[in-house]
């Protein structure tokens, strides 16, 4: 996570300043336009969170750059290749794995094939290759 993490971040930056937005500081008053573009800029997040995951789990790698890094790949419960529209399934399902508190990360420690609430939902699994 933390590999993906900077990646996103780089690539989130580059954007930002590609577009010429950027996050103000809490402490300055925001006006109504710039609003509209915080908004954005959280949407902007969220796809590219999306499409730099699903993207590369359901392509030949099998996996995010930081999975890589750590010999993982994202299979099915088959141990074969997932598709986009399963990876986008699990990326999705990461939001209700949040509720409450974590928990459907959390239950990853407690089941047979260790997969947290959205592997459950996708029918993914977490090899090391």
């Amino acid at each position: 996570m933390l590999i993906d993490g900077l990646v996103l971040s780089a690539i989130g930056s580059a954007l930002n300043v590609a577009t010429g937005t950027s996050r103000k500081r809490f402490s300055d008053p925001i006006t109504p336009t710039e609003i509209g573009d915080e908004i954005g800029l959280i949407i902007g997040e969220i796809f590219l969170a999306w499409f730099y995951s699903a993207l590369q789990e359901s392509s030949k790698f099998q996996a995010t750059l930081g999975k890589r890094a750590l010999g993982l790949v994202r299979t099915n419960l088959k141990g074969k290749p997932i598709g986009f529209g399963r990876a986008t399934r699990r990326h999705f399902g990461k939001f209700i794995s949040a509720l409450p508190l974590f928990a459907g990360f959390i239950m990853a420690a407690f089941t047979e094939k260790k997969q947290a609430l959205h592997d459950r939902m996708a029918g993914t699994l977490i090899v090391r290759k």
